[in-house]
Formats: structure tokens, sequence, C-alpha cells
């Protein structure tokens, strides 16, 4: 939300600010996705493995179904991504504004309870 509102602020429309967000935001998930790759299953260190009750092991089988895993979100995530840009278009960003701020109060008291009662 804050590359979208920084991008009207700085004079883009609407639409380019959203398909800006969305764009500057693959890089960081590829990257994120990576590092977790390269630290579970390239890379362990002895102290992770030895909290790990069972090591994990790539077999050809499970690096293909980590592949199709990997595809199958990547299809439906651009999808879901571009059906909000359209919504998004046609009904701006209030609902959905208040839509997060009305989860993050209700998380919140959640959370809250949960921990309080603990």
């Amino acid at each position: 939300m804050s590359t979208i509102a920084s991008g009207q602020l700085v004079g883009l429309t609407r639409s380019t600010a959203l398909e800006f967000s969305f764009l500057l935001s693959i890089p960081t998930m590829i990257a994120a996705t990576g590092w977790d790759l390269y630290k579970e299953v390239l890379h362990p260190s002895a102290a992770e493995a030895a909290e790990i009750a069972k090591p994990l092991v790539m077999n050809s089988e499970r690096w293909i179904v980590l592949l199709i895993g990997i595809a199958v979100s990547f299809i439906v995530a651009l999808g879901v991504v571009e059906w909000f840009l359209s919504w998004v278009r046609k009904h701006g960003l209030v609902i959905f504004a208040v839509y997060r701020i009305a989860l993050a109060i209700l998380l919140l008291t959640l959370g809250k309870q949960l921990l309080g009662s603990n």
C-alpha cells in the first residue's frame, strides 16, 4: 500500500501505481523464496539441522513436485493479481483499505485476548 500511495503522491495514476507496486514485489518475493530454499534444502547449518527432527532430502521426485508447485502458484498468482487490478480500477482503494484496517483491528484484538489468557 505504501508504494501505491507514494506513486500517487508523485503523480502516477492509480492504475500505474498498482502495476508498479505489483511489479516491484516480484523480485522481492523471488529473492525471499530463493533464500528460504537455499537455507532449508541446499545449505542447512549444523544448528538448524539439529533442530530439524528429520533432515529434508531432495530427490528428483521432490524437485519435480516443487517445480510443479512453483508453476501452479505463479499462474494462480497472475490470475489473482489481474483480477485485483481490474477490481481496484473499477472500485478504488477505499473498500480495500477499510477491509484491511478492520481485519487488522480484529486480528490485534484476537491476538491480545489469546496472549492475555496465557
